[in-house]
């Protein structure tokens, strides 16, 4: 499945093609005229607003008939609205509205008269970024396990402007689009075919020749070693846990490295409560935090960024949860942890990884999970924590760019509060849960991971909200939603 763009085609290509895509906004002086095959199409354009055929309300498409050079074409327009107030998210929306609607109505090859929908308010780099990304997240599906497959997706789009269009643009946005559904299509692999060991060989076999070095540790190198935190998640299954390592060195080996940290759980029992207050256990898979890290690394490898990066997958099955109250685990770091809580295993797996990236001497540390869903009471499910230390300016930058691409982050403290309840245990060095009825959950995961951070500059964002969506959307349809993966690469990208 893919949208092709073919910049600035020639008459005789244009003369095979059937459908012209056009802007419309609120006012038709806040855009250039609009010029297809040297006819100016400004003022029909306008008579068509005023009767109501197409319409500028932002988002909405209309189709009709239009007739230049005594040739009738398809027209079909979208809705800008105030271009003066359009927002980055208001462009998400024009571009993945408008390529839903050609993937339901198989279109197949069309113009796109680009200089109808760039603006005269300095936001040209935005809407081409945002039309490339939305080519390829919005139209994503997924029926890999499905015998009747749908016919694969495929658009040949013609960019016409009268300006220069930067390709590069173009190709970020695409590859950024790709990272998305990559994070998608992991997230959807069944908990029956799903092993850590399954992880493992699919991330080899994605980077096998590539400038991307991957390193499996399993079975007995995980106890060998001392990773008692990410043994002890596991334990209960057949399908030993696995610390997967990918090392990219886009720069000098003598320059800084950072390191990404993620948890995989390819199957997950939880305990709830149902609305009479009776016991149940969820299962599921939780690798939407691992599966964020591998497109991560992807499209950096791809965009062949001059950067270094460590990346750490601690990816567990804990289909028998052995874990039980009161036990007590010794990590890598050597220190040990009273478990007060069996159902909270993500911690103790990125405790270790955590622990493990730091021997790689990174300058930042960022880790990525998925963890309480008292942070969704907290900030809502369209908005996602983070957490930092001794890295104030470097976060700043990245929220910076989270704003620009609609991804919604709030820094949140971590307190010498929470810094002091995760030693208070009488058994052993730390202790794995609050005891207190889950107040202060959220701050409390996120204290506990950075104590493995140790001095290291570090990052902790809690996506649990985001993560997924509930509702289909002009982004795609609802599942893993990839939130995060804009953000950060395009903050890596301002570090070349």
């Amino acid at each position: 499945m893919a949208i092709n763009f073919k910049i600035n085609a020639t008459n005789t290509q244009a003369n095979k093609i059937d459908t012209i895509i056009i802007g419309v906004p609120d006012h038709f002086n806040q855009t250039g005229s609009i010029i297809f095959e040297n006819e100016d199409l400004t003022a029909t354009l306008e008579i068509f607003k005023h009767q109501h055929i197409i319409g500028s309300t932002l988002g909405k498409i209309y189709s009709t008939a239009l007739m230049i050079d005594g040739h009738y074409k398809r027209l079909v327009t979208i809705g800008l609205g105030n271009l003066k107030k359009l927002q980055y998210a208001d462009m998400l929306n024009i571009w993945g509205t408008l390529f839903q609607y050609m993937k339901d109505e198989h279109i197949v090859n069309s113009y796109l008269m680009l200089d109808s929908l760039i603006t005269k308010y300095s936001k040209n780099n935005d809407m081409l970024f945002s039309c490339a990304l939305q080519s390829v997240r919005s139209i994503y599906q997924f029926d890999d396990y499905a015998s009747n497959k749908r016919a694969p997706f495929n658009l040949d789009i013609y960019l016409q402007s009268n300006e220069a269009i930067d390709t590069t643009i173009i190709h970020n946005g695409q590859i950024i689009g790709q990272a998305i559904n990559l994070v998608r299509d992991i997230s959807q692999i069944p908990s029956n075919i799903l092993t850590p060991q399954y992880v493992a060989h699919d991330i080899q076999q994605r980077f096998e020749n590539s400038a991307v070095t991957v390193d499996v540790k399993s079975g007995n190198d995980i106890v060998a070693e001392g990773f008692g935190l990410i043994q002890a998640v596991g334990q209960g299954s057949s399908n030993h846990p696995s610390l997967i390592t990918l090392t990219y060195n886009g720069a000098n080996k003598s320059q800084p490295v950072i390191a990404l940290v993620g948890k995989g759980l390819t199957y997950q029992v939880n305990n709830a409560f149902n609305s009479n207050n009776h016991s149940k256990q969820l299962i599921s898979t939780n690798m939407n935090e691992a599966a964020t890290i591998v497109a991560i690394v992807e499209a950096v490898n791809k965009l062949k960024l001059p950067i270094n990066i460590v990346a750490i997958i601690a990816c567990a099955d804990n289909r028998q949860n052995m874990i039980k109250l009161n036990d007590i685990y010794t990590g890598i770091s050597g220190e040990s942890i009273e478990i007060v809580n069996n159902d909270d295993i993500g911690t103790l797996l990125l405790a270790d990884a955590v622990q493990y990236a730091n021997q790689f001497q990174p300058q930042l540390i960022i880790d990525i999970a998925i963890l309480s869903q008292e942070i969704i009471s907290t900030l809502g499910s369209n908005k996602a924590a983070v957490f930092q230390q001794r890295c104030e300016d470097i976060l700043r930058h990245i929220r910076e760019v989270a704003e620009l691409h609609d991804e919604m982050i709030y820094e949140l403290p971590l307190t010498k509060i929470e810094r002091q309840l995760i030693l208070q245990s009488n058994i052993a060095d730390l202790i794995n849960d609050t005891n207190q009825y889950q107040q202060g959950k959220t701050l409390f995961d996120a204290s506990f991971i950075c104590h493995f951070a140790g001095n290291t500059p570090y990052i902790h964002f809690d996506i649990t909200g985001p993560a997924i969506d509930n509702v289909d959307t002009y982004n795609g349809p609802q599942g893993a939603s990839g939130f995060l993966v804009t953000t950060l690469i395009q903050w890596l990208l301002t570090l070349k």
